[in-house]
């Protein structure tokens, strides 16, 4: 993260809690498994701009990019195949031994 001095806290602050604010039941549920519906429709419509053609069921969001690199090897690779992947260094990435397993 860039150090506070260098972003504009009070205004990201308030963004955070207007964004909380249209959550349903103030962000307390789970999202739908494909992500924030409001975020995959901005994307989608941000994709225009390089020429994508990109609709909001195209697109895919995740909290973070372990469950992003665990989706992608699990549309790529099936139960049984060996993986060769450069410099995992976080433990929770073992754990996608047992998805694909």
């Amino acid at each position: 993260m860039p150090s506070g001095d260098l972003l504009p806290l009070a205004k990201l602050k308030k963004e955070i809690v207007a964004a909380i604010r249209e959550l349903k039941d103030g962000g307390t549920e789970y999202e739908p498994l494909q992500g924030n519906e409001k975020l995959r429709r901005m994307v989608a419509a941000r994709s225009l701009n390089w020429g994508g053609r990109l609709k909001e069921a195209d697109i895919i969001t995740t909290n973070g990019c372990m469950n992003a690199l665990a989706l992608c090897l699990m549309a790529v690779a099936k139960p049984g195949d060996t993986l060769a992947l450069k410099a995992l260094v976080i433990p929770a990435s073992y754990s996608w031994r047992l998805v694909l397993v």
